[in-house]
């Protein structure tokens, strides 16, 4: 609990010192973004050790809606 408080408590009052309130609405979503950061970490970590030679790479242009997409044929 202390943990939690230590991570939430000063970026909270950073928000307020500095007057950015709309920010406040952040504060309470920031473990679940630290844990989804680390899991991604632990995660690339593994796959590096378990098979260095093998990337997972991001496909582009996979959307009805993207550019590149849209000038493929169908």
């Amino acid at each position: 609990m202390a943990g939690l408080l230590a991570m939430l408590l000063p970026a909270a009052l950073g928000c307020v010192r500095r007057g950015w309130f709309d920010l406040l609405t952040a504060v309470p979503g920031m473990p679940v973004y630290f844990l989804l950061i680390s899991l991604a970490a632990w995660s690339g970590l593994y796959e590096l050790v378990r098979a260095p030679n093998r990337w997972n790479k991001t496909e582009h242009g996979l959307a009805r809606t993207s550019r590149t997409g849209a000038l493929r044929p169908q």
